[in-house]
């Protein structure tokens, strides 16, 4: 038992850099092994990531780089994680100076974007626009996460005493991730595909990478096992209650944010492609849009749990340019714009008076 607590400490430090403190005996009990997380997500040894006992996984701090992207007006995105693994520019300093915001969602909420542009850093210029001088919103948003892996990240960064927490579900890949995590810690009914399954996923992918990966991989997946679909809703609902639990505990305000598939709000964009892919993967129109029945019955389960829930898919459908990039389906540098006009609506009920 020492021995492994000594293994998952040495694994945070790795992944806080001297920025998060060292666990209790709280977060010890939380924390998954090492075997956990390689079974959760492989990842390369190039990544910006790393293992995260708490979090499963973190940004790795201290980082700069930047990659061309011609879709973006600049035609190039500029990134940086600080001390703490945060997709900030400026350190995170443990007091806090007034209202600080702390954000967790996956790759949507990370950024395929450079970092001021993502909507946590837009949110936070509002909000000091807005007269909240000392306003800070830390993104800590990391790829490859989902619901399980928020509730991580709060825990990780318990010691900043965020005055909200905003959780970022992405209603294309959530429900598979947490689900995993299900199986890996018990769950019993795995299904084991066959090469029937595979064989026709791996041509989407060759064909079709970004879309099969951004939804439609979920769907596929809930359509060839329908019992799955129930157990993932249940697995996410779990991580929210266990989320709201905690920040019942340590007087922290909530919300989740359910943000949608680029097939689901951008409605003139890309439509041949997505059906050509829903044909070759057999699935109907019904079947695609399985997504977004499953974020409206969890945004009913946690509003019957008192959760609040903030729905962007009516916002962004209802824009007349794209919300998402054609080249990978993340949110667009629009779409974090119009995502932090609409929490600033949000947050502000949150809020004491000014």
């Amino acid at each position: 038992m020492v021995a492994r607590a000594l293994l998952l400490v040495l694994l945070l430090s790795a992944c806080s850099k001297g920025g998060a403190p060292a666990p209790g005996a709280a977060q010890l009990a939380f924390q998954h092994d090492e075997a956990f997380l390689h079974a959760y997500k492989e990842l390369l040894p190039d990544e910006m990531k790393c293992y995260d006992p708490l979090a499963v996984i973190a940004m790795r701090p201290g980082q700069t780089w930047s990659f061309a992207w011609p879709e973006h007006p600049e035609g190039r995105i500029r990134r940086a994680t600080n001390g703490r693994g945060f997709n900030e520019d400026a350190e995170t300093a443990v007091e806090k100076r007034g209202l600080r915001i702390l954000v967790s969602g996956d790759s949507h909420t990370e950024g395929v974007v450079s970092n001021e542009e993502s909507f946590p850093n837009v949110l936070e210029r509002f909000l000091r626009a807005a007269g909240r001088a000392q306003a800070e919103v830390l993104n800590a948003g990391v790829g490859y996460t989902g619901p399980h892996c928020y509730l991580g990240m709060l825990r990780k960064h318990l010691d900043l005493a965020p005055d909200l927490f905003i959780a970022t579900l992405f209603s294309g890949n959530d429900f598979m991730d947490d689900l995993r995590v299900a199986y890996l810690q018990g769950l019993p009914g795995e299904p084991q595909p066959d090469e029937a399954y595979y064989a026709p996923l791996r041509e989407a992918e060759a064909a079709w990478p970004t879309p099969c990966w951004q939804g439609v991989n979920q769907a596929y997946r809930f359509k060839r096992f329908p019992v799955e679909a129930a157990r993932a809703l249940d697995a996410v609902e779990g991580s929210f209650a266990d989320i709201q639990d905690l920040c019942s505990e340590r007087g922290i305000r909530l919300l989740v944010v359910v943000l949608p598939t680029k097939y689901d709000v951008d409605l003139t964009e890309q439509r041949a492609e997505f059906a050509r892919l829903a044909e070759h993967l057999g699935l109907t129109a019904e079947e695609m849009g399985m997504n977004e029945r499953l974020a409206g019955e969890l945004i009913a389960r946690l509003k019957g749990r008192g959760v609040a829930c903030l729905d962007a898919t009516p916002t962004l459908r209802s824009e007349k340019e794209p919300a998402y990039w054609r080249r990978d389906h993340h949110l667009s540098s629009r779409g974090h714009l119009k995502l932090a006009e609409l929490l600033l609506e949000r947050v502000e009920e949150f809020l004491p008076p000014r």
